[in-house]
């Protein structure tokens, strides 16, 4: 029974190939995102994050930072579930971020209402339904060099029990891909998931916690 379902899929895949004119993966592209609404989150979620400090330089005369980062984000959404037999072995495939939901991170010790996030990159899906994210962001912060400066993100509207926030093994705050062009340099650094509750609601509402000091390069 089950030789027969395999191999009517492979029929129709088929005949949809010759039909329709698509490949393997368009057809995986097209079952995956047919019915999905991206608007829509993929119910409880943990959020595994990690912040990758490519170059950090401080303003004098302003007082602030422009940090550029990547962020590093992974969940689980179960409606991007395949069986690879089933699509000519693929186990995985690159997606429009647009097409699909994404956390709502925000940067709450920014100076600007909306900071700058590439929402261009793609999110690369695997069949088990995992999905990594990695756009590149820009933060600006109130910090003077030699001062501990402070990144604190989170999401905006999901408390941790709907998104669970998890830090990136072995710490959320990363400076392997820092840049030795960069004019300055990040002499100390300590990051950590912190659990907050508000007066307005009883969930938990966690954010990954990241404090910096930075001076000029030498």
């Amino acid at each position: 029974m089950a030789a027969l379902h395999v191999a009517v899929i492979l029929s129709c895949c088929i005949v949809q190939t010759i039909v329709l004119g698509c490949t393997t993966k368009e057809r995986l592209f097209r079952d995956l995102t047919n019915d999905y609404n991206p608007g829509i989150d993929p119910g409880k979620t943990q959020l595994t994050i990690g912040i990758h400090l490519i170059c950090a330089d401080f303003d004098k005369e302003t007082g602030t930072v422009t940090a550029n980062a990547w962020e590093q984000m992974t969940w689980k959404d179960s409606r991007l579930k395949w069986i690879p037999a089933e699509y000519g072995g693929i186990d995985n495939i690159r997606l429009p971020s647009s097409s699909v939901w994404t956390p709502d991170l925000a940067h709450y010790t920014s100076i600007k209402s909306i900071d700058e996030r590439d929402t261009s990159a793609n999110a690369i899906v695997n069949s088990d339904g995992t999905v990594l994210w990695v756009p590149r962001a820009t933060y600006r912060i109130n910090c003077k060099e030699g001062s501990e400066c402070l990144l604190r993100i989170g999401s905006w509207t999901y408390d941790g029990i709907s998104l669970e926030l998890k830090a990136e093994e072995p710490d959320v705050f990363d400076l392997q891909y820092y840049q030795d062009s960069c004019p300055s340099v990040v002499t100390s650094h300590k990051s950590e998931v912190v659990t907050r509750y508000y007066p307005c609601c009883k969930e938990p509402y966690p954010t990954a916690d990241i404090s910096f000091t930075l001076k000029r390069r030498e």
